[in-house]
């Protein structure tokens, strides 16, 4: 369970890292009626967010093999 769930957080992870633009879409796009764009302090925050997401998404798969 531990290994699906630091799966999980990796590829969330990989998702904000690498494609803040698509995760605008799926998390704060569809709160707004105008047409808009993520600003650019929201992209990289959204980098720095996905960046933590995986160190520790990859220090739990890393745990799950050398803890077992």
């Amino acid at each position: 369970m531990i290994l699906l769930m630091s799966i999980f957080v990796l590829l969330v992870g990989v998702l904000m890292f690498a494609f803040p633009d698509t995760w605008f879409e799926l998390t704060e796009h569809w709160k707004s009626y105008a047409p808009s764009e993520p600003s650019k302090w929201y992209r990289i925050s959204c980098r720095i967010g996905g960046g933590c997401m995986l160190l520790v998404g990859l220090a739990g798969v890393v745990v799950f093999f050398v803890c077992r």
